[in-house]
């Protein structure tokens, strides 16, 4: 109303009036014998939430990402998935290399979707119909399965949120020996410097092959019995 010229609250801490900040939160990286008993009985959150939850933690993309994947945006015969601009945080869009592994569990998914524009399509009817139809699974669908599942005592690791499946597979890539750079381009983090200027590939073979050795991993985790997991993490 400009009755004033000036802000009255210059000047004051806004600790002062909410207090300090609460700590950031430290990422988890689920161990070897974590991965091993979730995916072992990953099934129990549900067929496509189950194949939707390997994909996530397979091509190291944030939950947003997968949840608004087109049909139209995937390639399973030439193993590519390109994730557009309006999904992406950093608002540039982006090649996903799909390994065999992946592309069969994007092939299951795709007989499940009976004909949906969606990878995951939204089965509850009343929200189809508020929606006019066809319309992709909210954000937050996986992780609330997950959630319950936790809550029913069928998931017996460390909770963790949907942003440690990226810091996890950050962590075992690195083990499995793919570098610092590759690994931060599997994860579409944005690279620094010169770097960023000058390599603008959208196909990055070196990512593929990061992508193929972590999937194969997982695959390697969810067979894994309980005697094995050791020599595995070895």
């Amino acid at each position: 109303k400009k009755l004033i010229f000036s802000n009255p609250v210059i000047g004051i801490d806004f600790e002062a009036l909410m207090g300090p900040r609460p700590p950031v939160r430290k990422r988890v990286m689920l161990t070897v014998e974590e991965l091993c008993i979730l995916l072992k009985d990953i099934e129990d959150i549900g067929v496509e939430n189950a194949l939707a939850f390997r994909i996530l933690l397979a091509t190291c993309v944030r939950s947003i990402e997968l949840s608004k994947a087109r049909w139209e945006d995937v390639d399973l015969e030439n193993g590519a998935w390109w994730v557009p601009d309006t999904v992406v945080k950093t608002r540039n869009g982006f090649l996903v290399p799909l390994t065999p592994t992946v592309v069969g569990w994007f092939r299951e998914l795709k007989e499940l979707a009976g004909g949906s524009d969606w990878v995951l399509p939204c089965r509850v009817e009343r929200r189809r119909r508020r929606h006019g139809g066809d319309i992709n699974v909210g954000s937050t669908t996986l992780w609330a399965a997950i959630t319950r599942a936790f809550e029913r005592g069928d998931i017996e690791i460390r909770r963790f949120t949907p942003h440690d499946t990226r810091s996890t597979a950050k962590g075992h890539m690195r083990n499995l020996g793919v570098t610092r750079e590759i690994s931060e381009i599997a994860l579409n983090h944005v690279l620094q410097g010169m770097e960023a200027i000058y390599d603008v590939r959208e196909e990055i073979p070196e990512r593929r092959d990061a992508l193929e050795r972590w999937a194969s991993f997982i695959t390697k985790c969810e067979a894994a019995s309980r005697p094995k997991l050791q020599q595995l993490a070895a």
